[in-house]
């Protein structure tokens, strides 16, 4: 048995200090016409207002997930998001640093 409520695709963003782009990140993502889409940010122990970007847009559409990493593990560590996942399938979103 389906659960209706469970995403069909996630988008899984990796994230280290992008709070300046995180925004227009989210904001691509979420615009897309999937209707069973949700975004979940791997936090990796951001020291700039990334966090509190991320939380506000928690706050404004529930299909925006956070989870912070409380130690900054480096690239690598977004290899574990997709075991987190509910989507069936999954995607990858980076945010540009430069």
């Amino acid at each position: 048995m389906e659960d209706a409520h469970r995403p069909c695709v996630s988008v899984i963003t990796a994230n280290f200090n992008g709070a300046r782009r995180l925004a227009a990140a989210i904001h691509s993502v979420l615009r897309q016409s999937l209707s069973g889409l949700e975004l979940v940010i791997v936090d990796d122990a951001s020291t700039d207002d990334s966090v509190k970007v991320i939380r506000q847009a928690a706050a404004g559409d529930p299909r925006v997930r956070l989870i912070r990493q409380r130690r900054n593990a480096g690239p690598g560590r977004r290899a574990t998001a997709p075991s987190r996942r509910p989507g069936d399938a999954g995607s990858r979103c980076s945010i540009p640093t430069t």
